[in-house]
């Protein structure tokens, strides 16, 4: 059950490099935790329920604290930046 659990973190990893906001890390992370469960246990519920758990834990207590330090100032680069600017054409 261990390759499960890992493949599920390998897929919730790549998710959450393909997205902006800091969610999937916290369920790849609670996925390789219960990973490691499963080298201690076979039993398929004790498994889920750490995962759930932690998963729980870990959205609730941590992504509020690295959101706040992780915000974007939503600088406006490139052509977006001169919208509305007044210009003076040479040629």
């Amino acid at each position: 059950m261990w390759l499960v659990w890992l493949v599920i973190a390998g897929v919730l990893f790549v998710g959450e490099i393909l997205t902006a906001g800091f969610l999937l890390l916290w369920f790849a992370i609670a996925a390789i935790v219960a990973m490691l469960v499963s080298f201690l246990t076979t039993n398929l519920f004790i498994q889920i329920l750490v995962f759930v758990i932690v998963s729980v834990l870990l959205l609730i207590f941590t992504r509020p604290l690295l959101s706040k330090y992780a915000k974007s100032d939503n600088t406006v680069t490139n052509s977006s930046a001169i919208i509305g600017k007044t210009a003076l054409v040479t040629e």
